[in-house]
Formats: structure tokens, sequence, C-alpha cells
């Protein structure tokens, strides 16, 4: 009875030490893997390079952005992207805001500060991005160095001041107060 009971402990503990050493990476590799990929994206956007964008999304990918969805890479690419390409883009910075990652997904946001002209003064603005990635077994065929991670979700939020004399939408009219 005692072997069959080792036995049957050997043979728990041989199965549960895959789900142990599965994961080869550590919290901090997955975060440097995710933080790449957005720098890639942050640079093939600057340099408006669609095909290395392609490289970085899912097929399926999601954007949200002017309002609306956008549900493949192809909608993502000939809708949105395609109209803020042909647009000059003002000076920015960029900086990732914060990364949280699991071994089979990820989230982050970043944030674009832009100084512009508008009407001959200057705006300052801000976009931020949200990004939900996730990792995948590595296609067959795939190069060393190619991350597993891939971009799934992409959500533009864009703030900018409003410029002297505007009000916001969102502030109520000011009205003459009585004498």
């Amino acid at each position: 009875m005692f072997r069959y009971i080792t036995l049957l402990g050997l043979l728990l503990t041989c199965i549960s030490m895959p789900a142990q050493v599965r994961e080869r990476e550590t919290p901090q590799t997955r975060e440097q893997k995710v933080r790449a990929i957005l720098e890639r994206f942050n640079l093939a956007s600057q340099q408006k390079d669609s095909d290395a964008l392609s490289k970085l999304v899912t097929t399926d990918v999601t954007a949200f952005a002017g309002g609306k969805p956008f549900t493949s890479w192809q909608d993502y690419r000939d809708i949105f992207l395609s109209a803020a390409f042909a647009r000059p883009m003002p000076p920015s910075t960029w900086e990732v805001e914060k990364v949280v990652t699991t071994p089979e997904m990820g989230w982050a946001y970043t944030k674009t500060h832009y100084n512009a002209r508008r009407q001959g003064q200057a705006v300052q603005a801000d976009l931020f991005q949200v990004f939900v990635l996730q990792k995948s077994p590595p296609a067959a065929g795939a190069k060393a160095g190619e991350s597993d991670w891939k971009i799934a979700l992409i959500d533009y939020t864009f703030h900018r001041e409003p410029l002297a004399g505007q009000l916001r939408p969102d502030s109520p009219q000011q009205e003459p107060q009585p004498k």
C-alpha cells in the first residue's frame, strides 16, 4: 500500500512539475518584451509604417479611435491609420506610463504629448493609448527573436487644452451675474 501511495505521490509531482516550469519568463522579462513591442509600435506609428505595425498586432485586433470601433487589422489600417498617416504630425514626446503582465496577457498605457499651433495659438494635447496584449505560442517558422506577444486591443483617448476664448464642451456656459 505504501508503494502505491508513494507512486501516486511521485506521479502527481511529475504531472504538476510542467505547470511550475512552464513559464520561463519572469515578470521583469515579460514587462521588457511588452515595452519593446510598445516602443516598436510607437516608432512605426511615427514613421507611418503600416507594414511594421501589422507585425505587432493580431489580425483580429480591435481598436477604438475617433469614437468608432475597428474590429480587424484591415479596417484599422484602411480607415483609421490611412487618415491619421495622411496628416502631418507635430513634434511629440512619448512614454510608457504603466505595464502589467501575466504569463499570457498584459496591458499598458502610454502618453504622447504634443505641442502644436492651431489658429495661430499654441495648443498642448495629450494622446493616451491603452493596449491589451496577448501571448501566443511561437508561430511555425518564426524567426529567432520574434516576439510571441501581439497587440489585441488599442484604445485611443485624446485630450487637448481649449484655445483661449473657447469653452470646453463639458463646461457650463458662463452667464453674466445679476447686479
